[in-house]
Order: structure tokens, then C-alpha cells, then sequence
């Protein structure tokens, strides 16, 4: 079943949710909201990890698509999210802190099924109900010129066009070709596959704080945690599976305060272990 940009509307107005990205054309929606309770890490305020995540992505079977995404939840939430995916014959495949920095701590529930897009949204609707502080957007400033500069050139130094900018953050992404396989289906969708980098609270000594995060397989743990433990101000902040992958997968999130070009070097430097 094919994911058409009219079906993938339909799913964001069920959701409200903003359209994240159509990068494959009728083979990916990718769709995001927010939680607006404030946040802070080392002291900044980040809407990193305020976002949840829907995903559905186009299978060969009939009338059925992957679907994957998390909840980003306070921790009196937990227990009922998973309760009501549970419920819906949605299987919760991790449960894991964003970070142990993070004010006030936040869980993210990762969630995957395969079944009828309009049937999983509708019950992630069920989910959505049942929890305060949601939006479809977090209202935050335009970016200025200057930023929107920085946010190319950090883009550029770490080798990729692809630059989304939200409020006060700046986001740069990059595609792994993992050859993945989740729930028997090879996956074309982005995040099992994904390396972001971001930065955001950039303060007037051109300081701010950096974000990474890299999808990787497990026999690349070790190497890219020994060079990336080299760069200096480098914090791990946490390592953990999302979903159930073949080959398996784990989220590594590393983060700093820093001048985000700074970082972007710092983050290539990595990577290149792993090519």
C-alpha cells in the first residue's frame, strides 16, 4: 500500500500534526507534534526532545503500511501510553529516558505496527486524548538572517543540504543506507536510518547547545564511542534501542555546549569511523 500526499493529509489531520517531510513520495509520511511543557539540559532551555513522532511508510502488502513513531512523555504519563498502545495491539518496542540531564526527565515510548494507516491513527489519536500540553506547533520566533546563515554553514560543514530550521533551532540531517528490516519489511523511511545533528539556545558568545543523534548497528558502537570520546566537551547522553530491527539498531545521543561549527567538525570527525 502506497502513501499518497492526499492520505498523508488526511493522517496529519487526524493526528494534528504538521507534515515533517515527504521525501519519498507517496512511499513515507512523516509526521510530528509537540509537548509544550517548557524544558531545560545543562541549564538551556531545548525543544529537542519535545516532539512525538508518526510514521507510515508504504509495504508491498495490501492495505497495510509500516508504522512507527514515539510518544515523548512525562514520567506520570508512562504507564497509561502503554497501557492504551498495548490495548490496541500496537507493540511498544522500547521505553527510554531522552536524557539524564534533561529538566523535567522525559520518556520516550517507541511504538511499531504493521496495519492500515488510518486505522494506527486513529487509535494513536486514542493516545494523543489522553495527554495534556500537546500542539500541532510550538510557537517560537522566526529565525533570523544570521541564524539561517549559521544553519547553512553548519549544514555545509558537515556535508549535506538537507536543513530544517524550527523556532530557535537549527536541524541537519543525514540518511544511513542500514538495509533494515522492521516488522519483515525493508525500510525506506528515515528514522530507524538516521543521523541528526542540531543545535539550538545560541547565546551572545556564539555558544549553543549541540545535539547529536546517530542510528547505528551494533558492531559500530564501540568504534564511534572511542573517537567520539576524543573530542573534547563531548557528553554521552544516552544509548538505546527504538525498535525492533534487523539487523538490530541502537539511538546514540551525544551533546555539548559549544560553537555549533565547532561541533559540526567535531561530528564529521566521527562519522568518518564509519565509513
Amino acid at each position: 500500500m502506497n502513501i499518497p500526499p492526499p492520505l498523508c493529509e488526511e493522517l496529519s489531520q487526524i493526528l494534528n500534526a504538521e507534515i515533517a517531510s515527504l521525501f519519498n513520495q507517496n512511499l513515507d509520511c512523516i509526521l510530528v507534534n509537540y509537548r509544550t511543557f517548557p524544558a531545560t539540559i545543562l541549564t538551556r532551555p531545548t525543544t529537542e526532545p519535545l516532539n512525538n513522532l508518526f510514521t507510515f511508510q508504504a509495504t508491498p502488502l495490501k492495505n497495510k503500511t509500516l508504522n512507527i513513531g514515539w510518544f515523548s512523555l512525562l514520567e506520570t504519563e508512562v504507564t497509561s501510553v502503554v497501557g492504551l498502545l498495548s490495548k490496541q495491539d500496537i507493540t511498544v518496542s522500547s521505553i527510554a529516558d531522552f536524557s539524564p540531564f534533561l529538566n523535567p526527565r522525559i520518556i520516550r515510548v517507541y511504538y511499531q505496527v504493521l496495519e492500515n494507516p488510518l486505522r494506527t491513527a486513529t487509535k494513536l489519536k486514542n493516545v494523543l486524548s489522553s495527554l495534556k500540553n500537546t500542539a500541532k506547533s510550538l510557537s517560537e520566533p522566526e529565525p533570523t538572517p544570521q541564524f539561517r546563515i549559521l544553519c547553512n554553514t553548519f549544514a555545509q560543514t558537515l556535508g549535506t543540504n538537507s536543513v530544517l530550521i524550527l523556532g530557535s533551532s537549527c536541524e541537519v540531517f543525514k540518511i544511513r543506507d542500514l538495509h533494515l528490516k522492521i516488522e519483515g519489511q525493508k525500510v525506506i523511511t528515515n528514522p530507524p536510518r538516521l543521523i541528526n545533528l542540531s543545535f539550538e539556545s545560541l547565546d551572545a558568545s556564539a555558544n549553543a547547545l549541540c545535539w547529536g543523534q546517530i542510528d547505528l548497528l551494533k558492531r559500530e558502537v564501540s568504534t564511534f564511542l572511542n573517537v567520539l570520546k576524543k573530542q573534547k566537551g563531548i557528553i554521552i547522553s544516552s544509548l538505546h534501542i527504538q525498535w525492533f530491527t534487523n539487523p538490530q539498531t541502537v539511538e546514540l545521543t551525544y551533546l555539548t555546549v559549544e560553537n555549533p561549527i565547532t561541533f559540526a567538525i567535531q561530528s564529521r570527525r566521527a562519522l568518518q569511523a564509519l565509513t
